[in-house]
């Protein structure tokens, strides 16, 4: 007849479920990794009619309100600038790897950063409607996915961990 192989099925199945628990373990990696850029502030600098200022709440801010965005800060709001130009980074949302001059009459996204100059920007979108929330919703929904494969692997695990002790008790 020839030779019997009883190696290769163990092997095949080792390698197999090595393949899916790293696979998990970078799609559960690049997940979280992808959290962190979702991290945009909360609250904001309202212009107010008379020019002054008023920190608020994003939910609060509606389209056609006018915000305003120091140096250094991550713009909290889609809209489009008003007033100022700067040099605006939208790694995290577009993948652009260096910032780009924006002027006014540029839109930008909330969860770019803003590098160097005061910006007032008109916002065109409700607080809870920005691109950067319904990424976040996506994501969201992507990590319900892994903790299921999760779930489902440990399942197998515990199955075969329980057949293999009735074959050794049989044995």
């Amino acid at each position: 007849q020839g030779a019997v192989y009883f190696e290769i099925p163990p092997i095949l199945l080792t390698i197999y479920t090595l393949g899916k628990i790293l696979g998990v373990r970078a799609q559960q990696r690049s997940l979280t990794w992808s959290q962190k850029f979702l991290d945009v502030p909360t609250r904001c600098w309202k212009v107010l009619p008379n020019g002054g200022t008023l920190p608020t709440s994003i939910d609060s801010i509606h389209s056609g309100d006018r915000i305003q965005v120091y140096p250094g800060e991550m713009i909290p709001v889609d809209g489009v600038i008003e007033t100022g130009s700067s040099l605006v980074s939208s790694t995290s949302l577009k993948g652009e790897s260096f910032a780009t001059p924006h002027h006014e009459g540029d839109t930008v996204l909330a969860g770019s950063i803003n590098h160097d100059a005061l910006l007032v920007i008109r916002s065109t979108v409700t607080g809870a409607r920005r691109e950067i929330d319904q990424m976040a919703v996506m994501i969201d929904d992507d990590l319900s996915r892994v903790d299921g494969v999760v779930a489902v692997e440990h399942l197998q695990d515990r199955t075969l961990a329980g057949t293999r002790g009735s074959a050794e008790h049989s044995a």
